[in-house]
């Protein structure tokens, strides 16, 4: 008797089960994020690193989200020392000093106002970052937060002017607690925010939103990166006090380029039920198929305490050397 579509799809989903509880263990180690990267049959001989910071909290806030100053220098610097440490243990290569050119972009304001910014100090920079980045064979850009949308907008504008050839070079975005799809939409009645942040801040709540404008101009630079090849890496937090896990993940998109992951604190992890119940969720989505919506049911729970209780999973994970690999 054939199998119907519906059957079929249950046989993937239960085998997929079975290999969670039952790995085999003659199976190696899936590549990580870095080693697909630079699986390419050209030579890697430059590489660019940009770092694009959240938004700038009121000083009320900045114990929740975390202090923003030298946060974008941070990403680069994190990334430089994941990428380094990654051929010398992989390879047994040491890369040059001159190899990586970091880039930290730095500028505060409302999402499309940051990309304007942050493209003119990219493009007019004194240390010939424009000429760099057109000579890189890997481009990586690290964003937390805020920055997540921004770097996506700006990486589109780059494709599209030609500053970044994606014909010839490899691209990854790594996305840390992004606001793809908004804040948690309770806090859009907190008092906090409210009365002490300003528009940049409210903005992100047009993100709960798929038909507002700013979410519409997201959705096409993401079709447009992802459509040119470009892999976006996006890492949840646990306890994260103010992207729920469904937003950091990206789960209203699906594409084979996505990669999702999950970043828990260690005085957090626990290896329960559900840890392992968010786990498997996303494993579903980078196996490309569905979660049944799990990442959104899970996202309550998993949320952090937004008047600076417990752990700050929203400005905790970019310090995370291993969500960099």
């Amino acid at each position: 008797r054939k199998e119907t579509a519906s059957q079929k799809l249950f046989q993937r989903a239960l085998k997929s089960v079975n290999e969670w509880f039952y790995p085999k263990r003659e199976k190696p180690k899936p590549a990580g994020v870095l080693e697909r990267l630079t699986k390419s049959p050209h030579v890697i001989k430059r590489i660019v690193v940009i770092g694009v910071h959240g938004w700038f909290p009121n000083r009320v806030l900045q114990r929740v989200v975390g202090e923003p100053t030298g946060t974008s220098p941070r990403f680069v610097e994190k990334m430089d020392q994941a990428v380094r440490q990654f051929f010398s243990e992989r390879y047994n290569i040491t890369l040059p000093p001159d190899a990586i050119e970091l880039m930290p972009l730095e500028g505060e304001g409302k999402i499309e106002r940051r990309v304007e910014i942050l493209y003119k100090a990219l493009v007019e920079s004194e240390l010939g970052w424009k000429r760099k980045l057109g000579e890189a064979d890997l481009v990586f850009v690290a964003a937390h937060s805020q920055g997540t949308p921004v770097s996506i907008l700006l990486l589109a504008r780059l494709i599209k002017e030609g500053l970044v050839d994606v014909t010839r070079q490899k691209v990854s975005v790594l996305a840390m607690a992004g606001i793809s799809h908004g804040p948690f939409p309770a806090l859009k009645s907190s008092l906090i925010l409210k009365y002490f942040e300003a528009d940049h801040a409210r903005e992100l709540f047009e993100f709960n939103n798929p038909d507002s404008e700013i979410s519409r101009k997201y959705q096409d630079a993401m079709r447009q990166i992802l459509g040119s090849g470009v892999r976006v890496i996006a890492v949840g937090s646990w306890y994260d006090q103010v992207v729920p896990l469904y937003s950091a993940v990206m789960h209203g998109y699906n594409h084979p380029n996505i990669y999702r992951g999950l970043y828990i604190d260690g005085a957090d992890y626990t290896p329960d039920f559900l840890s392992h119940l968010v786990v498997y969720a996303l494993k579903l989505r980078n196996a490309g198929l569905s979660d049944h919506d799990l990442a959104i049911h899970l996202s309550e729970p998993l949320a952090g305490n937004v008047y600076g209780f417990g752990t700050q999973g929203h400005s905790v994970i970019y310090e995370e050397l291993n969500v960099y690999t």
